[in-house]
């Protein structure tokens, strides 16, 4: 069994998460200081969905690199736990905004924007991998 470390697939999923984050915090920053900056002066709808459209691949990317590696991951171990850290968050995700939605509904707190549903899936899968790791230990 290879060491997750030395796997050629890790480093490669390593890489690309590196990549990713840094696309994912542009994804971010752009709605939450640039368009409100840009799009008044812009006055056209079609730069809104053209922009949206371009974050919106960010998310894709994400989808892609996760699926690279676990295509390419040769450690069986290794792609388990990644699968169940992908299936909890998921789980946990499809939970909180489900949750926070019937609060919208019926209590009225302040909306939740879709724009934090993919930092939020990130989060609780690295808390999910964690906690994966763990029980095998």
């Amino acid at each position: 069994m290879e060491h997750e470390a030395n796997s050629p697939a890790k480093r490669r999923f390593t890489d690309r998460f590196h990549i990713r984050v840094l696309l994912r915090l542009l994804a971010l920053a752009l709605p939450i200081w640039a368009i409100p900056q840009i799009l008044p002066k812009l006055g056209t709808a079609g730069t809104a969905y053209l922009i949206a459209s371009l974050l919106g691949f960010a998310g894709l990317g994400f989808i892609v690199t996760h699926g690279v590696y676990l295509v390419t991951a040769k450690d069986e171990f290794q792609r388990t736990v990644h699968i169940e850290s992908i299936l909890w968050s998921i789980g946990v995700t499809f939970t909180v905004t489900t949750f926070w939605g019937l609060l919208e509904t019926f209590a009225h707190i302040p909306h939740l924007g879709a724009l934090w549903i993919c930092p939020m899936f990130v989060v609780f899968m690295g808390l999910a991998k964690r906690l994966v790791r763990l029980r095998y230990k």
